[in-house]
């Protein structure tokens, strides 16, 4: 078995390669961790010798756009649940198209789910009934774990391309504090945690929503 290696990077928690669209910069980070490979021995803890750039001077402060009217009342209800999830997808989706064809690449699609898929499948957990597996080679816990991851990075890829400039903790914030998304996810990890099968508990009770968050 090779010997561990890992770089140690000063950047923001959830940034391992530093700030977003700096191509060069990741790129640096990117060959400084793929060189801790052509070492003949290990293990291996190496510090990465630039901190992330900062933030221009000139650089507007990051505001997002979009205010969503969340519902006060109780989720209830596949169809209502989806109704409300497809609203805000719908809502972001010319954002979210901006920041893909800006760079040109996403890390949307980890469920090989389509949006109003994962619209469906999560409210169809607010039924008594579970509903199927969407996917025959994936449990109905995986699925679920990576349609979360798929949502999540859908809204923050979205907010990101929006005037200004966002640090991670700008797009946490505005996710868990101001969208309908983030209050269904709440609902949904309470839903799994009282499950019986182990699977969808483990999922409920590590996969959903961030400790920090909780």
């Amino acid at each position: 078995m090779r010997p561990p290696r890992a770089l140690w990077v000063t950047f923001e928690l959830g940034r391992p390669l530093g700030p977003p669209n700096d191509r060069e910069f990741q790129r640096g980070v990117l060959l400084a961790t793929l060189r801790l490979l052509e070492a003949a021995k290990g293990p291996i803890l190496d510090d990465y010798p630039f901190d992330a750039p900062a933030r221009d001077e000139d650089q507007q402060p990051w505001v997002c756009p979009l205010s969503f009217a969340r519902e006060q009342q109780a989720l209830e209800g596949a169809e209502r649940v989806t109704q409300l999830l497809l609203e805000e997808f719908a809502s972001l989706r010319p954002w979210f198209e901006r920041a893909s064809g800006q760079s040109g690449r996403t890390s949307f699609g980890a469920s090989g789910l389509e949006l109003d898929e994962i619209a469906k499948l999560l409210g169809g957990l607010f039924e008594p009934a579970l509903p199927p597996s969407p996917r025959s080679d994936l449990s109905l816990a995986d699925v679920i774990r990576l349609s979360l991851e798929d949502l999540k990075t859908y809204y923050f890829e979205a907010a990101a391309a929006q005037p200004g400039s966002a640090s991670a903790a700008d797009l946490r914030r505005w996710f868990w504090r101001d969208t309908q998304a983030a209050d269904i996810v709440r609902e949904l990890g309470d839903r799994l945690r009282a499950m019986d099968d182990p699977a969808l508990k483990l999922t409920g009770e590590v996969f959903v929503v961030p400790r920090a968050e909780a």
